[in-house]
């Protein structure tokens, strides 16, 4: 199954996206709107400067 490292729109985290097959499609969906915040992630330096950012107002 690939997975691919991308910014979560929603977090800002560096989150683990993946593709998986879809069970009634048989095709593959990407899971871009659905990421998997199971995975244990770091923030992405650009997400730490906007939270520093917006902590400091």
């Amino acid at each position: 199954m690939a997975s691919y490292m991308m910014t979560c729109t929603h977090c800002g985290y560096e989150v683990m996206f993946r593709t998986e097959p879809d069970a009634k499609t048989e095709g593959v969906r990407h899971l871009r709107a659905f990421p998997t915040h199971g995975v244990k992630v770091t923030p992405s330096e650009d997400a730490l400067i906007r939270e520093a950012e917006r902590l400091t107002r």
